[in-house]
């Protein structure tokens, strides 16, 4: 029809992995619904020296990026202060249809439950997502959602998988108010109250299942969404298309710094320094790290506990020596830090106490 408004194309297949290593930053969507939660239940996060440097920006909207394996350790802490197996799952709960922003819109825009799904694995990864998805269409000709972790032996899995699970629960709640589209949802994990994961994904999942894996029905793989506008969704992607380019070119600087900083530990390191390195002003390295999401003193931080538990957990090295390979003027600061981190000394680190 002549002056029809079409639809983006989006790939028939989409496979979105979260390839970055653990310092790479992510948003703290998550860390931040999480929080939430447990000030819900009586729990003080802000106690903790780990979270405290997290809470105050989390609170002011100030979004920060947390590098992914600092994160991780956050979510080990609050699930363990939260003693609850299906934690994830009311984290999820606790996030609404506007959560995720943009990505919000351009599900509400989209055509059909299947341009839908397409349009989030493109672009999931803005939000802070911590899983890798993928779409495979299974023999019967209905689509799935497969769903891996970057560390299969993570402590965290079973928290994200369920607060993923919910969250799209809801979302799928919200776009076809009348029923749920999924016809099978399995999960690795073991049965912990299957009358709560019914009750918030609207079906019993297969506990102890070979794969996380969300199955669509047929018919609502295809069916037209009400709130489907395809002049809001022609607008948006470029949009977000932008939002992913800037991220890849975020998190390529972010890298580099991460790098030079790396290298440089037992060195005198500074902002001037650095921006020497990079061939820049240290007002230019500022803006573009303020730019982030992140700062000098954040990134330096991630790089040394990153470092910090590297040589701690797979080196016989003495602590002196660690502290000098991180800049430290002493153990005693290495210890104090490392207690700031995770919570626990050294030598509970060593003896395999995370």
């Amino acid at each position: 029809m002549s002056g029809q408004i079409r639809p983006p194309q989006l790939p028939n297949c989409v496979i979105v992995a979260a390839v970055m290593s653990d310092l790479a930053t992510i948003p703290s969507n998550l860390l931040y619904y999480t929080f939430l939660e447990l000030k819900e239940r009586g729990v003080a996060l802000e106690r903790l020296p780990q979270w405290n440097g997290t809470i105050n920006p989390l609170l002011n909207m100030q979004r920060p990026r947390i590098a992914f394996a600092q994160s991780q350790s956050l979510i080990e802490q609050a699930i363990t202060l939260a003693d609850d197996p299906c934690f994830g799952l009311a984290v999820g709960m606790r996030q609404k249809f506007a959560t995720s922003g943009l990505l919000s819109a351009g599900l509400l825009a989209s055509q059909t439950c299947g341009d839908a799904v397409l349009f989030g694995l493109r672009y999931h990864h803005l939000t802070g997502s911590m899983l890798n998805m993928s779409l495979v269409e299974l023999d019967e000709g209905e689509h799935a959602i497969n769903v891996t972790a970057r560390d299969p032996s993570s402590p965290i899995n079973s928290f994200l998988t369920q607060e993923l699970f919910a969250n799209l629960a809801q979302m799928a709640q919200f776009l076809y108010r009348s029923h749920r589209p999924f016809k099978q949802m399995d999960l690795i994990q073991h049965e912990p109250q299957s009358r709560r994961f019914r009750d918030v994904l609207g079906i019993t999942p297969n506990f102890r299942a070979a794969y996380n894996r969300i199955v669509f029905s047929k018919s609502a793989w295809t069916t037209p969404l009400e709130t489907a506008d395809p002049f809001v969704l022609s607008g948006l992607v470029p949009v977000l298309d932008a939002l992913a380019l800037e991220e890849g070119e975020q998190q390529t600087f972010l890298s580099h710094v991460e790098g030079l900083m790396l290298a440089g530990l037992n060195n005198e390191l500074s902002m001037r320094i650095l921006a020497g390195q990079l061939g820049m002003s240290e007002r230019t390295l500022r803006r573009k790290l303020d730019d982030a999401g992140t700062s000098f003193t954040r990134i330096l931080d991630q790089v040394r506990r990153a470092r910090a538990l590297e040589l701690l957990l797979q080196s016989n090295e003495p602590l002196d020596r660690i502290a000098a390979q991180l800049g430290f003027d002493d153990t005693r600061s290495l210890r104090r830090r490392l207690r700031d981190w995770t919570g626990h000394s050294a030598a509970e680190l060593r003896a395999g106490k995370r």
